[in-house]
């Protein structure tokens, strides 16, 4: 964000927007990268195939840990009158957490 709005100067409410999409985008193939070589690190599948399966499952559950969090524990949590700091700290952890066991279950997993 700060290299694209600051630096480039992407001052406008679209360009703000865009590149608020973009650092989302390079932080998720930052993530993945990173799942893939030291947590699920699987040698037997080649580069194409974890591009072409693993790294669209990702994403498929990287926007469910998203839905969770913008669509229902942060409504809920913002309803009970939870601190909007604190609900984005909860907010934080049960996405980790979320998307950890989603990658696990359905993106890296052996069986797939």
């Amino acid at each position: 964000m700060y290299v694209l709005v600051d630096l480039c100067s992407w001052n406008s409410v679209a360009l703000r927007n865009l590149a608020n999409v973009v650092s989302i985008e390079l932080s998720l193939l930052y993530s993945f990268v990173v799942y893939r070589l030291f947590v699920w690190n699987d040698p037997g599948s080649t580069f194409r195939q974890t591009l072409s399966q693993q790294l669209f499952r990702y994403h498929g559950s990287a926007g469910a840990t998203l839905i969770v969090r913008s669509f229902l524990l942060f409504p809920i949590l913002d309803y009970f009158g939870v601190n909007h700091l604190i609900n984005t700290v909860f907010g934080a952890l049960g996405s980790c957490l979320l998307n950890y066991s989603l990658a696990s279950r359905y993106v890296f997993s052996s069986e797939r």
